[in-house]
């Protein structure tokens, strides 16, 4: 289907850009509303875990990233609970500029350790790059306890330095 331009009014535009216009605006100003919204009312948790406790009482940990621009393709942020001997209980991860959380229900009075680290997408996300800027930090939750962290990019400095930060808190980060 071929547009031509209006004779009347608007010389220049097709038909085609008259109809886009209205569409355009309108989803603009949902893209925006939506950004402002996603932005203002906090994180939402995207995915839960509940890690076997045996009936004891638990503890919530709930994770999120702060986004940055990182590559061309983006990147994805994994957040793995490990047990106190080092081993892996569970790992979730999240889109790299997610402003979305995760949560993980544990043991409470059990020491743990949260890491993290970020694998950048290689050509899409379907494919990722090796394990990079990881941090590490140990918690312990009491009964019914919910604690926030956020993981912070930390500018490159020394080759052993963290890329990362881990900022725990009892309220949620913005």
């Amino acid at each position: 289907m071929q547009f031509h331009s209006c004779k009347h009014g608007n010389k220049g535009i097709s038909r085609h850009d008259q109809m886009l216009s209205p569409m355009y605006s309108i989803f603009l100003t949902f893209y925006v509303w939506v950004t402002f919204a996603q932005e203002n009312c906090g994180s939402t948790i995207v995915k839960q875990s509940h890690l076997e406790t045996r009936g004891r009482p638990t503890g919530t940990l709930i994770v999120s990233n702060k986004p940055v621009t990182r590559g061309e393709e983006g990147y994805v942020v994994f957040f793995m609970i490990r047990s106190s001997s080092g081993s892996r209980l569970d790992e979730m991860s999240l889109a790299g500029g997610s402003r979305a959380s995760l949560s993980f229900s544990v043991s409470a009075q059990t020491k743990y350790e949260l890491l993290s680290y970020i694998r950048d997408c290689e050509g899409n996300c379907g494919s990722l790059d090796l394990p990079m800027d990881e941090c590490r930090a140990s918690f312990t939750l009491k009964p019914n306890q919910t604690l926030y962290v956020r993981r912070n990019p930390v500018p490159r400095r020394a080759t052993l330095a963290a890329r990362c930060d881990l900022v725990f808190s009892p309220q949620p980060q913005l």
